[in-house]
């Protein structure tokens, strides 16, 4: 299989989430409608552990449940203050006469996202060498961001069920690669997921990449990040 990044792609609202609704005026532009091009860079994201392969395929690598594409560009920060920068230049091509209003309001959310993003590292950066399992290959930009060992997925598809092969292949790299933990979602029935462990060793926690109790506002984003970092920190850590 070849090995891939995780993309920009014409497709990446498929997982519209009410936490990026925004309101430019109260310096929230985390719009998740206006992903274009510029939103879309993920460079700083070449991996060889991405193959792309079939429903099948070895777990010790991740796989993708969006072919060329991963849908969630909102995991890593870069991609998050572009975003912030193309629904800014957006709003002034409507309303010119506000680009200075805009603007600052952009250069404030930035800001705060630069902040978090070194709040991030920091928590991450005991943990960035620990194996972990996720539930669906949903989590690129996340694990590239901060550069975590992310080694694979019970599910390429959180709509099927995984072969029995690949059952196998996720069991046999628990041990081999010393996971530390299964990160289950609270959008999808965790038996099975909790099936590949037992017996083991590892532990679990819940990571919520949409926000689902999260209230929409400026905050948003921010609490669904935070909220990761937690839950990826401390089940790494050994809480």
């Amino acid at each position: 299989s070849s090995s891939t990044r995780p993309h920009d792609g014409e497709n990446a609202d498929t997982h519209d989430s009410d936490a990026h609704d925004s309101d430019a005026h109260d310096s929230d532009t985390h719009d998740s409608d206006t992903h274009d091009s510029e939103a879309h860079d993920s460079e700083a994201h070449d991996s060889d552990t991405h193959d792309s392969d079939t429903h099948d395929s070895d777990a010790h690598g991740h796989d993708h449940a969006h072919g060329e594409l991963d849908a969630h560009i909102w995991l890593d920060p870069r991609n998050a203050a572009r975003i912030v920068e193309a629904v800014a230049e957006a709003l002034i091509r409507i309303h010119p006469e506000a680009a200075a209003v805009y603007r600052r309001n952009a250069a404030a959310m930035q800001a705060r996202i630069a902040t978090l993003e070194t709040s991030l590292r920091e928590q991450l950066a005991p943990v960035r060498r620990h194996a972990f399992v996720v539930f669906h290959d949903g989590y690129q930009y996340f694990e590239h961001a901060f550069e975590l060992n992310g080694i694979g997925a019970v599910t390429l598809d959180p709509t099927r069920l995984p072969s029995a092969k690949r059952l196998t292949s996720l069991r046999r790299a628990l041990t081999e690669h010393d996971v530390q933990c299964l990160f289950t979602e609270p959008q999808f029935e965790p038996r099975l997921a909790l099936t590949v462990i037992e017996g083991t060793e590892v532990r679990t926690s819940v990571i919520d990449l949409l926000g689902a109790d999260v209230a929409a506002g400026a905050d948003a984003w921010f609490d669904i990040m935070r909220r990761i970092g937690d839950s990826v920190a401390g089940c790494l850590g050994g809480a």
